[in-house]
Parts: structure tokens; sequence; C-alpha cells
């Protein structure tokens, strides 16, 4: 069976690391630009995810936060999976 492409990514956060993923949708007639910014805390053995959304519209860039939100590794890793199909980006953050 092939090895999950998605496994560095959650082997860093399990190490104490930070994701960032990045994705841009410009559907609407503007550049939509959604951030995540995903840790693991090994405390807890939750993941807090916050998202964002930075709409270009001519104007300064406007940053809402959407989202933030604590789930257990097993929901996480599914929503991650989803997830990562529509990002652009994914980096990890030492």
């Amino acid at each position: 069976m092939p090895e999950n492409p998605l496994k560095p990514f959650l082997d860093a956060l399990k190490e104490g690391k930070t994701l960032s993923c990045y994705t841009s949708d410009d559907s609407s007639g503007y550049i939509n630009q959604y951030y995540a910014r995903i840790q693991y805390n090994l405390t807890s053995e939750k993941v807090h995810i916050e998202t964002k959304d930075v709409m270009d519209g001519g104007y300064p860039d406007i940053e809402i936060t959407l989202n933030q939100y604590d789930m257990d590794w097993l929901s996480f890793e599914t929503w991650f999976e989803s997830w990562a199909n529509k990002t652009d980006q994914i980096k990890i953050i030492p």
C-alpha cells in the first residue's frame, strides 16, 4: 500500500511543528485567499486550527478570522485529507 502523501505533515504536527496552509479562489471576481494555521497540543492531544480569509478587493486587504476550533486527532485526520485536496500549498513551520 503506498504511503499517505500527507504523512510528513501529520508527523511534523506530532513533533510539535506548525502547519501553514494556503489556497486562493477567484471565482467571485475578487481574489480570496484562505489560510489555515494548524498546531497540535501534545498535552491536551487536540489539534488547534485557525482559518483566515484575506480579501483583496482593490482596497487594503481585509483579513477576517473565520474559525478557530480544536478537534481530536482522528477527526482532524479526516478533515485534513479533504481540506488538503483543495489547498494550493502546505508548509511546515519549525
